[in-house]
């Protein structure tokens, strides 16, 4: 059985990587706000990309919660 979601990474909307450029380890992008991808350069909408890792995750947990009904 698949493990509970406990975090869902903010992914870049074109290439998928993790890695945004941002001033230090501990800054938060606010809502709008655009960040540039470190791997291929494009600059992603903040809200954008937490909507979609949003989904993500709901869908996770959804998986997860079929599963334990499937195992009663």
């Amino acid at each position: 059985m698949a493990e509970i979601p406990t975090q869902i990474a903010l992914e870049c909307l074109f290439c998928k990587s993790t890695k945004f450029e941002v001033p230090n380890k501990d800054y938060m992008p606010q809502e709008g706000e655009a960040i540039k991808c470190v791997n291929c350069g494009e600059l992603n909408d903040v809200s954008a990309i937490k909507k979609v890792s949003y989904e993500k995750g709901k869908e996770a947990l959804s998986q997860y919660i079929k599963q334990l009904w499937q195992k009663k």
